[in-house]
Order: C-alpha cells, then sequence, then structure tokens
C-alpha cells in the first residue's frame, strides 16, 4: 500500500507486516517542517496500529537523526551517503525488525512423520505469497544460533512441534534481497518429538499435517519447496544423498 504525503503525514508505503517505509525525499525539508511532521505522523500511525518505522536519512540532513533519536528512533544501518533508522511502535510487544546484516541466513523445517508421510506445514498470516499457500515453518536465523538451532526454534515456535535436528537437505542462494545484500537459505530435515498442533497465532493462520502428495500438488506452490518436499520424502525412503543445491538466483521473489 502506497501514499502520497499531505502537509502532515510523510509519503510512505505500508510493508506485508504492517510496517511503515517513509518513502517521502527529505532532501529539500527543512528542520522545523521535519519535526513536525515526524510527530504528527507518528501519532496517525500509532492510532493506526502500524508496527515498524523505516526511516531513510541522507547525509546531508543529518540534523534529522537527532531528531528521529528524540522520538525513540535507533539505527538500524548506514552505507555511504544515508543512515536507516527505525522504529518500533508496539510498546508492549518484542520489537521484531530484523537486525542489519552483510547476508540474511534464513531456514525451512521440513517435518515428516514417519507413521504416514505427513509433512508439517502452515499458513503465514502476513505472506508475500498466495494467501492460502502451505508452506513448510521457518524464518531467519537469529544471531548467535546455529542453523540447526534455529530450525528447530522456528519450528517450535511457529507450529508448537518439538523436533530434533537430522541433517541439512538442500540450500539455496539469493542475490539482492534486503538492501541489496545476498540471502542463504537452508532446509534442514527434522525428526518429530511431538504432533500436537499449537500454532503462534501472531505469524501462523493454520498448521496441519498434510499428506506430501497433497502439498506438492498445490497449483501455486513455491516451486523451491515443492523440491523440497520430494526432497525429503526421497530422503526417508533413503533415496536421497542429504544436501543439495537448489538453484542460485538474482530474483527477490521466490523463497
Amino acid at each position: 500500500v502506497s501514499t502520497q504525503s499531505t502537509w502532515g503525514i510523510f509519503g510512505h508505503t505500508v510493508d506485508i507486516f504492517n510496517g511503515v517505509i517513509i518513502t517521502e525525499k527529505l532532501d529539500d525539508m527543512i528542520t522545523e517542517d521535519f519535526s513536525k511532521r515526524l510527530a504528527e505522523s507518528l501519532n496517525i500511525w500509532s492510532e493506526e496500529k502500524r508496527r515498524g518505522v523505516w526511516c531513510e536519512i541522507p547525509l546531508a540532513k543529518a540534523e534529522f537523526i537527532a531528531i528521529c533519536a528524540s522520538c525513540g528512533f535507533t539505527f538500524h544501518h548506514a552505507k555511504g551517503s544515508i543512515a536507516m533508522m527505525t522504529l518500533w511502535l508496539p510498546k508492549y510487544e518484542e520489537n521484531r525488525i530484523p537486525s542489519f546484516a552483510t547476508h540474511y541466513i534464513g531456514v525451512g523445517g521440513i517435518v515428516i512423520r514417519d507413521d504416514t508421510e505427513e509433512i508439517l506445514v502452515i499458513k503465514e498470516r502476513k505472506s508475500r505469497f498466495a494467501a492460502d499457500l502451505w508452506k513448510i515453518p521457518g524464518g531467519l536465523v537469529e544471531q548467535n544460533e546455529y542453523i540447526k538451532e534455529g530450525a528447530v526454534r522456528e519450528v517450535r515456535e511457529e507450529t508448537g512441534i518439538e523436533s530434533e535436528f537430522v541433517g541439512l537437505l538442500a540450500f539455496r542462494e539469493k542475490l539482492n534481497y534486503l538492501f541489496g545484500h545476498p540471502d542463504l537459505y537452508f532446509v534442514a530435515l527434522l525428526k518429530p518429538l511431538t504432533t500436537e498442533l499449537k500454532p503462534d497465532p501472531r505469524e501462523v493462520k493454520e498448521a496441519r499435517w498434510m499428506p506430501v502428495q497433497e502439498f506438492v500438488d498445490q497449483p501455486v506452490l513455491i516451486e523451491t519447496q515443492r523440491k523440497i518436499a520430494y526432497l525429503a520424502l526421497a530422503k526417508l525412503r533413503n533415496q536421497q544423498p542429504m544436501t543439495c543445491l537448489l538453484y542460485t538466483s538474482p530474483s527477490p521473489r521466490d523463497s
């Protein structure tokens, strides 16, 4: 969603996570106007229950940094002639703005029950893809966390399922991801230790155990996920070497 500027609120877009990205050019704005409009914009976005706010400050307007800081903004990253500052608006909710990095490492958990050959899948509450798309659970690996730990944690947080790391099944790399940096996505094969689903309502709309064939037959399924489901099933049947490269991609869309 994109919103043009008025005299009060800044021009901005709203991302899929209900965050705000200020898109209005600040180069020609005077300090007094920036201060007043920032305060008004934050009041409105708070009333609208927006979440993260992203504000890119050009080097020529470095004086705006102190104004942002007085409103609670902190530095996210700086590069060349810009400084990116962020603010988390919900006062009683953990800040979920991702940290800056030179590479982003994501992980997906393939959890398949041996007894039924059903795969653990979710529908995300906020998705870049089709609203009714079933996908494997996963997310970004946290700082000071191993990939295998991140896979187990993401599955537990999103679905309530406890699992055990078996090994890496596949990975893919993507260029020009967030802030133009590369993204590495690893797929871990996990053994389920529990089967009762307890999805996180903040992130997950629905979770279920689904027959693998039903999962791969989805007409809108992301091709990467179709491939890794087949790889996981083959591995369980002792037909597939453990780790393979899915593909490299310059596209920011597939994951």
